[in-house]
């Protein structure tokens, strides 16, 4: 039978406790079993403080550059971790783009080879077009088959960035791993746009100025490159129109591959 009161000594560890913590192991001592209004309390202020510190540190990452040079100088337990925080804001925006209701949006057109033209592979390119007609028939889903992968290759993004910092700032000799938290930063932040734009999408007469979101991903990028690395203006500019011209080629090329091979094997 267990018991319903304090114990003077660990229950975890089984140490002497000179305190509210056990010195030992740093459990907290509270009474062996725990009573329904002490569950309701931990529950809340667990929520609370996982609210509060996730809205803190998006509001840190609105401000470019802040969040990174936050990990990097070693203040970080106030802020999410570089990896969750990016786990959270991408599964939050693809959460979000699977219960939209707008796959009627979506369509696959297959262009037709010219009068005369040849084609190389008759067969693919025929599967292709039966696919298309399938998939405008009724998108839901390939749309969600598409979201189910997107998350999974747009990561491996995550590391070719860093190691196009590492290639960009090769001079001053920063570690990889500086250069991966900022990349898990700005991907953090570009689908916190890519989230608003979703959400614009449902509020009329707002919903055309949506486009504009779009234009805060340079901004930042530049700005977060500025003040991370602390290069001058012209050499960031610089840097920061061949790193973002990089990597839209990529991400462009990462969706193009994932819906080509959808259509051909899925």
């Amino acid at each position: 039978m267990l018991e319903a009161h304090r114990s003077s000594h660990c229950q975890n560890c089984g140490e002497a406790l000179s305190g509210p913590y056990c010195a030992a192991c740093g459990q907290k001592d509270e009474p062996q079993v725990p009573s329904l209004g002490h569950l309701a309390h931990e529950a809340l202020h667990e929520v609370s403080h996982l609210d509060g510190r996730f809205l803190g540190t998006l509001r840190l990452l609105l401000r470019p550059g802040a969040l990174t040079l936050e990990y990097l100088q070693g203040r970080r337990a106030r802020w999410f971790p570089p990896f969750r925080l990016y786990l959270l804001v991408s599964l939050l925006f693809f959460a979000l783009a699977t219960v939209r209701p707008s796959p009627g949006e979506f369509r696959i057109s297959i262009a037709a080879p010219a009068a005369g033209e040849a084609v190389a592979a008759p067969a693919p390119t025929s599967r292709l077009r039966q696919r298309a007609e399938q998939i405008n028939a009724d998108p839901r889903p390939f749309v969600a088959k598409l979201f189910a992968w997107l998350p999974r290759v747009l990561f491996l993004l995550l590391p070719v960035f860093a190691l196009l910092l590492k290639a960009a700032y090769l001079r001053q000799r920063i570690p990889l791993v500086a250069h991966a938290v900022f990349s898990l930063h700005e991907h953090a932040f570009a689908f916190l746009v890519f989230t608003g734009i979703s959400l614009l999408g449902l509020v009329p007469y707002v919903r055309h100025l949506r486009g504009l979101l779009i234009l805060l991903l340079p901004w930042h990028l530049v700005l977060s490159l500025k003040r991370v690395y602390g290069q001058g203006w012209a050499l960031t500019l610089a840097k920061a129109v061949l790193l973002g011209t990089v990597h839209l080629g990529l991400t462009l090329g990462v969706f193009a591959a994932t819906v080509l091979g959808l259509l051909l094997l899925g």
